[in-house]
């Protein structure tokens, strides 16, 4: 494209709003936490602070340009693992973890889509993208 660009590929940012850390939340809060897939799913988590802290300092610094960083902790957890830490956190017993199968929430990826008016497609590449 001749852009000067950097690519950041952060991993589940922490902090309120973010609907992967609201997800992690909820499902700490209930007896019974839903996921999506199996919850193994690994991920590294990166702090709203942090996130920023790394887009600054690739702004202005041409030797970042056309280079692609992963900012994130060190650890790379789980889903059902940072259901389980969120709800240490909060004093609360790890819950009993129910997983919705990847072929089930394909076969209704295209209601999903519609009802939550979603872009068609984008829920099923969320689900192709699941291990």
């Amino acid at each position: 494209s001749g852009l000067d660009v950097y690519v950041i590929r952060p991993g589940m940012i922490v902090g309120r709003g973010g609907t992967g850390f609201e997800a992690v939340l909820g499902g700490a809060k209930r007896p019974v936490a839903i996921g999506l897939g199996s919850g193994q799913q690994r991920m590294r988590t990166v702090a709203v602070a942090d996130l920023a802290y790394y887009l600054v300092g690739v702004l202005d610094d041409p030797r970042t340009f056309g280079c692609a960083y992963d900012v994130g902790s060190d650890d790379v957890l789980t889903t059902d693992q940072m259901i389980d830490i969120a709800a240490e956190c909060l004093g609360r017993r790890h819950p009993v973890k129910v997983h919705v199968p990847r072929a089930l929430l394909g076969l209704f990826a295209p209601p999903i889509e519609r009802a939550s008016r979603m872009p068609r497609g984008a829920f099923r590449g969320l689900v192709d993208s699941l291990p």
